[in-house]
């Protein structure tokens, strides 16, 4: 007969991670705990092998390392239970943000920031916003991450500061970290959310996936050459690529990034309007700004 498969399932997963507050559980004796999002599943109760069964119960989200220790006997079936009634994580999710090439490009919607800049910002404040920055007792580069997510309220949500991660768990209601950190994902109660997924192309293969989605080949080769000409190429010869998708709002305005669209709203009493922006190529120095009548900027990209 087939084994079944280890993964219990999207319900059963999202109800773990939920248990220990996003963040793996362990604890130390010093006060001091992990709190990793990276959460893989164990099965202690029954344990999986010779049993093969699901039961949420005897099951505990753990972060990859903490997940090893488990399936070599480091705690007894007790204390993951106590884990599971007494997370490490409270009320904030605090870690350090795991990616760090060399050099980025974002796609948002149909269109790329390259180099640094910002996917987008709303009333000033920037979604995500990176930019280069060389560490140098190793001599090396990086690119750190910053952002300042608010939910639709605009109550501060999800920040990013110098590469640590500071999300706010009251109204969350997903968090998601695979586990080889190539995807992330946040929800808040209101609809907000933020989807990030981590890719790598040769240069070779960059230019095809430009052509796949930018309907202008014109367009396609000016992304090309502007992703060379800032620098957005590491090393080994390869693009990191971060696909970006979301919801936010606030009182005036509605933004919605999936696949190769942005979707813009106004709901400004007598001014509402509604449309889909093009492709473009931005960066921190050239910006997208979107205004309406002179007044102050609502959003914009780079």
């Amino acid at each position: 007969m087939k084994r079944p498969s280890r993964d219990p399932g999207t319900a059963i997963k999202l109800n773990l991670r939920r248990e220990v507050n996003f963040g793996c559980p362990v604890r130390h004796k010093d006060g001091s705990g992990c709190g990793c999002p990276i959460l893989t599943f164990h099965h202690f109760d029954p344990p999986w092998a010779g049993n093969y069964l699901h039961n949420p119960e005897g099951m505990i989200a753990l972060c990859p390392h903490h997940h090893n220790q488990a399936d070599g006997g480091l705690w007894s079936n007790e204390q993951l239970r106590i884990m599971k009634k007494s997370p490490f994580v409270d009320d904030v999710l605090r870690v350090q943000w795991p990616w760090q090439p060399e050099s980025l490009v974002i796609k948002v919607g149909a269109s790329l920031v390259v180099g640094s800049g910002s996917p987008f910002r709303l009333d000033g404040l920037p979604v995500l916003h990176f930019y280069p920055e060389e560490i140098e007792d190793l001599g090396i580069s990086t690119v750190t991450f910053d952002s300042d997510i608010r939910d639709a309220n605009r109550k501060s949500w999800l920040k990013i500061k110098d590469s640590y991660f500071d999300l706010r768990l009251k109204n969350t209601t997903n968090v998601i970290f695979s586990a080889q950190t190539k995807t992330f994902l946040a929800k808040h109660n209101d609809n907000t959310y933020i989807s990030l997924r981590f890719k790598k192309y040769t240069f070779g293969e960059y230019k095809a996936w430009l052509e796949s989605f930018m309907p202008n080949p014109e367009i396609a080769v000016s992304a090309y050459n502007s992703t060379e000409k800032v620098g957005a190429v590491d090393s080994d010869g390869n693009v990191s690529v971060i696909l970006f998708e979301g919801c936010f709002k606030t009182h005036k305005v509605g933004l919605s990034v999936k696949k190769d669209k942005i979707h813009f709203e106004s709901y400004l009493p007598g001014r509402f309007e509604s449309f889909e922006m093009g492709t473009t190529i931005v960066s921190a120095e050239h910006r997208a700004i979107m205004r309406m009548h002179n007044g102050p900027e609502f959003f914009s990209l780079g």
